[in-house]
């Protein structure tokens, strides 16, 4: 039924259909309704200025991906905006599909008996003509192996990946006869209800060990964690050098290591905190008294230095790289030691702590250690330790939510202001090796438990996307050789509309009777 506009080159896979399939597009499986398949407003239409705490629901992006409507803290507008938008109105039954994304094409069905919706950007709404397929057949369609593949193939744009809704309208999906759909649906439903139950127990168990790692980290940053020094020199009969007296000593190494990387700043004292009351024997310190806080720097040019230098210059984007984990490995411009110099660029010696300071990037509390002598790019900062103090350092940073530390603007950004006063509790360096030996044996097992996680996760994805493989090239029921062939009832529902004066089958922007429309919306919002 795929007319010569559709995307995909039906004629190059229509053999690997099953007996009594069909292909059609998106269009054509949309109901002959106006506005059956209709994106959300364009910019002006709709601004925040004209939310409201209630009236008319708002729908967007991630209402869909979440699968989740009428959740707390669901915006709207009133009736009157509403009826202006009344084209973009969804209603129960529906099946919303996000418009952007890596790839967009996230699904979901909009819940029979919820009130009348308005669709927001970024969304599309596409009212399924019933008599050929129903809702939720369309929304586990569009997430099938072959309708994700053409969705990957006409996305498109650079910061934000997008697909037109002409595109989208062209896209054909595989439709079998009305009766295996259902069965289709029954089997599907069963399959995934069960793996998504062991996906969201893998994500349980995520969460329980985030919060068993921070409080791990809490512990051994309040002298919890191992017998304080202060302690065992008692029981001991001996002295110990406290932590006052380790960070006179760290102000000479603190002072080398700002004249190698170029930071004359004087360091500044612990900032006001809500440290608990420290352990006999510790002391609080900045930042920027146990180390030297640096930012990088991106000259012109310096992305298309080709040379097979020895000094890489590490993105924020390296840190996604496999490998990178902990230590930044791979990734960077390979800069010689004369372009390093010519540039003016900043060399962190290995051992260096470094976090994102710009963009939504902050959000992901990414950190990691350079291994070897790096520069950084201007969205990076590091902080470069005295070097006895590197690990417990790190373990203290560890626990550091860098959120909190942002300035809270629409691109979040830590400034120099920011790190440099943050208050350190500092434990004897005796006591120092204790806790992070400690932390590194139980966080140790924490990895590997996550690392057990991730693997479920992904082995999950993995049985979800053959499941739905197996569904969609007819393997997963049995079929039914007295089904209605799927090309049939396409024809035959087409002779119906044609025969009624409707509009021509899969054509977009086609029209039904608009005052129709208007009329029955204005009756579903009046009983709100």
């Amino acid at each position: 039924m795929t007319d010569g506009g559709t995307l995909l080159k039906v004629a190059s896979i229509e053999g690997k259909l099953p007996e009594g399939w069909s292909w059609a597009t998106t269009a054509e499986l949309a109901s002959a309704a106006p506005h059956s398949l209709v994106i959300g407003p364009f910019g002006s239409d709709l601004k925040v200025s004209d939310y409201t705490e209630d009236g008319v629901p708002l729908v967007f992006v991630r209402d869909i991906r979440q699968r989740s409507f009428g959740r707390p803290g669901t915006r709207y507008v009133s009736p009157t905006k509403a009826e202006r938008l009344r084209a973009h109105v969804v209603r129960g039954g529906d099946v919303l599909v996000t418009k952007m994304g890596a790839p967009p094409g996230d699904a979901a069905v909009y819940p029979l008996g919820s009130p009348p919706a308005i669709i927001t950007a970024d969304c599309i709404r596409w009212e399924p003509e019933r008599r050929v397929s129903s809702e939720s057949y369309l929304c586990y369609a569009l997430a099938s192996p072959v309708v994700r593949a053409q969705m990957r193939a006409i996305t498109r744009g650079v910061a934000q990946m997008k697909v037109s809704l002409h595109r989208f309208s062209r896209i054909a999906v595989p439709v079998p006869p009305l009766a295996e759909q259902h069965r289709i649906v029954a089997a599907l439903d069963q399959h995934l209800s069960r793996l998504d139950a062991a996906v969201a127990a893998l994500k349980r168990a995520q969460a329980n060990l985030k919060r068993y790692r921070a409080s791990v980290l809490q512990a051994a940053c309040e002298g919890r964690l191992v017998p304080t020094e202060a302690e065992l020199a008692r029981a001991e009969g001996r002295e110990y050098e406290a932590g006052a007296e380790l960070l006179q000593g760290a102000a000479c190494e603190r002072w080398r290591l700002s004249t190698k990387v170029h930071r004359s700043r004087p360091p500044s004292g612990p900032a006001p905190n809500s440290v608990r009351p420290l352990p006999e024997g510790w002391t609080l310190a900045s930042v920027s008294q146990l180390a030297v806080v640096v930012s990088g720097s991106t000259p012109q040019g310096i992305t298309s230095s080709v040379g097979g230098g020895s000094i890489p210059w590490f993105r924020v984007g390296d840190m996604n790289l496999p490998g990178n984990e902990t230590y930044m490995r791979q990734g960077g411009v390979a800069l010689s030691h004369e372009e390093v110099s010519a540039m003016g660029l900043v060399v962190c010696p290995a051992g260096t702590m470094l976090f994102p300071k710009r963009g939504g990037a902050i959000m992901t509390e990414k950190k990691r250690l350079l291994e070897r002598p790096s520069c950084l790019d201007l969205n990076l900062m590091a902080i470069v330790p005295v070097a006895d103090l590197a690990p417990y350092l790190w373990a203290w940073l560890s626990g550091v939510l860098l959120a909190d530390l942002s300035d809270g603007s629409n691109v979040p950004q830590i400034n120099h202001g920011d790190v440099d006063p943050l208050a350190v509790p500092l434990p004897p360096l005796a006591e120092q090796k204790r806790i992070v030996a400690e932390v590194e044996r139980r966080l140790s097992a924490v990895d590997g438990m996550e690392a057990v996680t991730w693997a479920g996760l992904k082995r999950a994805e993995r049985l979800r996307q053959a499941i739905l493989k197996r569904a969609f090239e007819g393997k997963l029921v049995p079929q039914d050789p007295t089904d209605e062939p799927a090309s049939v009832l396409l024809e035959r529902v087409t002779a119906e509309w044609e025969a009624q004066g409707g509009p021509v089958r899969g054509r977009r922007g086609r029209r039904g009777r608009k005052e129709d429309g208007q009329l029955l919306l204005g009756e579903e919002l009046g009983q709100r």
